[in-house]
């Protein structure tokens, strides 16, 4: 004897008492439900493993290149054989793997289940003996299993690598019976097979999850076996076509599920939309505010730079005439002939300003000092007129007045052009100060 995980060439005599009873179970019980994989997997699945002993078996020849249709009428039909009863009194199922001469069928009279255990079926989306997930599982030649329940032992043997059993059987056992009478039936059932004590003892299968295409995944023990819709439809002992259209019903429910879930999804996400809309709406609001409450100083700051800006180019672009004004009263010292009749500052094309001065002199030489004093300042040049006039009489060209005695007088006119941030140096600015003359605005004639 051994379990599923273990070597099956393995073998003991007995079955120890306490994991007899733990096999035993109670296998007429159904399955507890069992709560869906995932959130978008549809309401909770229930499966029902029903006691062995309520179930005869038996294998059947078929046609081995059939298709699965035509094997499970061809069941139906040794069913109708084999049974006392007719196939609408009984609720059956079958295993059968493609290519393979024989199948596995099993029924059970319908008179066996009790009217409110059937009113409860509708809830499942299983319902099969509590065999029928071991005989799926392949076995190689030689393999035998044993399941032992509450109410009978069932016994399968793979005598080739058809994957169909070629033996079965269950042997019903009294729910009264002891330990020891549950061993002895095991023992009996084998011997009857013509079988040894070398198997594989398997427990009670128990529903672990259910895709949303039918798949079934059972726990045996520690080993897990996979159900493929197709093979569990074929082990369902309901009406077949009952289960198609239960199939039908359950995809739909499945597709209207997911869409309540998305809806409920996408009401969320909505819902979260409009929520940070609604935020960012608060705090764009709250910018503009404070924007607004602070315009009316950032609009006073840029006035004042604006105004002192203008101040600084205003004071750069009238400092420099006032300084040759300046410069000009200077020259009562050096040149004490010179008398400058109109001084006019301006700005000409290209935006550099300008002096113009105009006078009378009666020594050249002074006009010639004069001259070379202003083109020593850079960037300041004074252009002399090439004609002079004599205006009043003495030596020199020109008309001589009545007077012959009188010196000759010259009359002289000039513009000064520099760039606009062209001043003095602080030195001759300085000079410019100490040797000015207190004169008055007649005798230079200079405008205030």
């Amino acid at each position: 004897m051994t379990t599923p995980n273990d070597n099956p060439n393995d073998s003991s005599a007995e079955l120890p008492q306490d994991q007899v009873a733990d096999q035993a179970g109670d296998p007429g019980q159904e399955a507890p439900p069992t709560p869906s994989p995932g959130l978008f997997s549809g309401p909770q699945r229930y499966a029902a493993m029903l006691p062995n002993g309520r179930f005869f078996v038996r294998i059947v020849a078929v046609t081995p290149d059939a298709a699965p249709e035509s094997v499970a009428e061809q069941c139906e039909l040794a069913l109708e054989t084999v049974s006392p009863f007719p196939i609408t009194q009984l609720l059956h199922g079958h295993f059968w793997v493609a290519g393979a001469p024989t199948a596995l069928v099993f029924a059970a009279y319908r008179k066996r289940f009790p009217a409110e255990e059937m009113q409860e079926w509708p809830a499942y989306d299983i319902i099969a003996p509590a065999f029928a997930p071991l005989v799926t599982v392949p076995a190689a030649a030689g393999t035998t299993r044993v399941q032992l329940g509450a109410d009978a032992v069932t016994v399968l043997h793979w005598g080739d690598d058809t994957g169909i059993p070629t033996q079965a059987l269950i042997q019903a056992i009294a729910a009264d019976a002891t330990d020891e009478a549950r061993l002895a039936a095991r023992e009996q059932a084998l011997k009857s097979l013509g079988l040894t004590s070398n198997f594989e003892e398997w427990g009670h299968p128990e529903l672990l999850s259910m895709s949303d295409g039918g798949d079934f995944v059972f726990a045996i023990g520690d080993q897990e076996v996979k159900l493929e819709s197709s093979v569990a439809a074929r082990l369902d002992i309901r009406d077949k076509d009952e289960l198609a259209e239960r199939t039908r019903l359950h995809r739909r429910d499945i597709w209207l599920w997911r869409t309540v879930l998305f809806c409920v999804v996408l009401m969320v996400l909505f819902g979260g939309g409009e929520v940070f809309v609604s935020m960012t709406k608060s705090k764009n609001l709250a910018l503009e505010n404070d924007k607004a409450s602070h315009l009316d100083a950032v609009t006073l700051i840029i006035a004042d730079d604006t105004a002192a800006k203008t101040i600084e180019q205003t004071i750069k672009r009238q400092l420099p005439p006032l300084e040759i004004i300046d410069f000009l009263a200077t020259r009562k010292t050096r040149e004490p002939s010179m008398i400058f009749n109109t001084v006019t500052t301006g700005i000409d094309k290209t935006n550099n300003f300008t002096v113009s001065v105009g006078g009378t002199v009666t020594d050249l030489t002074e006009l010639q000092n004069f001259t070379d004093d202003l083109n020593a300042i850079d960037p300041t040049v004074f252009t002399v007129p090439a004609n002079f006039q004599q205006v009043a009489g003495g030596r020199g060209r020109g008309q001589r007045g009545n007077n012959p005695n009188a010196l000759p007088v010259f009359s002289f006119t000039g513009t000064m052009t520099f760039k606009s941030n062209a001043i003095l140096s602080e030195e001759k600015q300085i000079l410019a100060q100490k040797n000015a003359p207190a004169v008055s605005p007649a005798e230079t004639n200079v405008p205030n």
